[in-house]
């Protein structure tokens, strides 16, 4: 359970490097809403995720 986290942990800061801060939030928000069972969290996070990479394959 704690190799989990910390392999979340580092896969949250190494997406917030790499497309900023709101990738992050937004894996975060997937994984709280995995966790909780809520699909809206989950929908919202993943929304996120996307707009990121839709806005990062434009620069």
């Amino acid at each position: 359970m704690l190799w989990s986290h910390v392999m979340a942990a580092l896969l949250e800061q190494y997406l917030a490097w790499r497309y900023g801060p709101l990738m992050a939030v937004g894996v975060l928000l997937v994984a709280a809403g995995h966790r909780a069972r809520s699909s809206y969290a989950m929908c919202v996070g993943g929304v996120l995720v996307l707009l990121v990479l839709v806005s990062y394959g434009h620069h």
